[in-house]
């Protein structure tokens, strides 16, 4: 929930208008499942979640495909995830 709140408010700070936030609210959804089988990393200082990525793998060859990055608008500028 919480990376999909950050997900969500991430995208919001482009200034995209409420209906088309809505109309992402899926595509923006993080599955927890996908923490466990998805190659994953959490950009954080103690329990403050700053941004996150995940890759999914997208052959058998192992090469994997950037299927999420964001990073809390707060944090935008400063490095996170550089």
């Amino acid at each position: 929930m919480a990376l999909t709140d950050l997900a969500f408010r991430s995208k919001a700070h482009w200034g995209y208008d409420a209906g088309f936030m809505a109309a992402c609210r899926g595509e923006l959804t993080v599955p927890p499942a996908y923490l466990n089988t998805e190659l994953s990393g959490i950009f954080q200082d103690g329990l403050a979640i700053y941004g996150f990525y995940l890759l999914t793998r997208t052959s058998e060859t192992g090469l994997a495909e950037l299927t999420f990055f964001f990073v809390d608008p707060e944090q935008i500028g400063t490095g996170v995830g550089a």
